[in-house]
């Protein structure tokens, strides 16, 4: 039987033809891919270039306690922060966020925008005017369960731009609906957090909202309610000392407006109910109470109980936010 010879194994090395229709092969692709269009990819989503490290030894300044380099470093804005770490800084917020729309709410004008960051955070921005630096110095960050959040702040002349928290709908949007005519229990959990949001800027920012509206009590998909249009009631300043029952009062006004729309339309600054038998004495008695009693006593009412949580709202929510038509404008490119 003969015997076969053994199989050779080994490496097989390219020669000098195989190697330069490799080369050709490559350069080929480089160039197809070179020109096809690639989309081009932002410049806040591309990874930082390296910076060179400035040159040792520093120099210390003693008088700012930094480190200075000369002129390897571009100047700083100015800003200015309150002892709570809200920063308001000179310019305006484009060079930081995108717009993506302009948006009409009962509230007024409001650009939604979204952060150059990878994570793109959304929140709303409202320009307001000022006519005093005073008036800057009075913002400061707001962050509560009932009130719309004040993150920041950007101002040039004459024009201050708030950002704030995105937020869902207002309670006039709510009311614009079919199922607009809230019950006692609803109504009561609207006061309930309206209330801590109006006693959390009186005891702690010390100054009126002044401007408890339905257009101004926002609620979101969760049901949480949230007092909005903190920044303006920060720039106007109005010590809370001075009249703080203002608030409340508006309190019953904005009830008065769920109660009976029309005849809120027809008597804007009355409490009075044009058809009281269709009211349980609950919310009747704390309708009255709103005129005189002060927040710590509207808190501890017996209508407040009738409040299952804001999270009855939710329903609400869901159905405006399918039947309303608001006017809004693209903003981008």
């Amino acid at each position: 039987m003969a015997m076969s010879s053994p199989t050779r194994r080994g490496t097989i090395f390219p020669g000098n033809s195989n190697i330069s229709s490799l080369g050709k092969r490559r350069t080929e692709a480089t160039d197809r891919l070179s020109s096809s269009k690639i989309p081009k990819i932002p410049d806040f989503l591309q990874k930082s270039q390296r910076v060179r490290p400035p040159t040792l030894p520093l120099k210390a300044n003693p008088k700012s306690q930094q480190f200075s380099t000369g002129s390897r470093f571009p100047p700083r804005q100015k800003t200015s922060a309150s002892p709570q770490g809200f920063t308001c800084q000179r310019g305006n917020p484009w060079q930081a966020y995108y717009a993506i729309l302009k948006e009409d709410q009962d509230g007024g004008e409001f650009t939604i925008a979204h952060k150059k960051e990878v994570q793109h955070p959304v929140v709303a921005i409202k320009r307001e005017s000022y006519t005093d630096n005073s008036q800057i110095k009075r913002l400061t960050r707001c962050s509560h369960e009932n009130i719309v959040s004040l993150y920041r702040a950007y101002f040039e002349e004459g024009s201050v731009y708030l950002i704030y928290e995105c937020v869902d709908v207002s309670l006039a949007e709510i009311q614009s609906t079919p199922r607009g005519k809230l019950a006692s229990y609803q109504i009561a959990a609207v006061c309930q957090e309206v209330l801590q949001g109006i006693r959390y800027i009186h005891n702690e920012l010390k100054i009126l909202h002044g401007s408890v509206r339905v257009d101004n009590v926002m609620v979101n998909r969760n049901g949480s309610v949230k007092l909005a249009n903190i920044g303006q009631s920060m720039l106007k300043g109005t010590d809370s000392s001075q009249n703080e029952q203002k608030d409340f009062q508006a309190l019953g006004l904005l009830m008065i407006r769920l109660m009976e729309l029309g005849t809120s339309l027809q008597h804007p600054d009355s409490i009075e109910l044009r058809k009281p038998e269709e009211w349980d004495e609950e919310i009747k008695d704390f309708l009255n109470k709103t005129t005189q009693s002060p927040g710590d006593v509207l808190q501890k009412d017996i209508f407040l109980q009738k409040s299952p949580d804001s999270h009855c709202l939710k329903p609400l929510v869901l159905i405006t936010e399918r039947s309303i038509d608001r006017f809004w404008e693209d903003c981008m490119e």
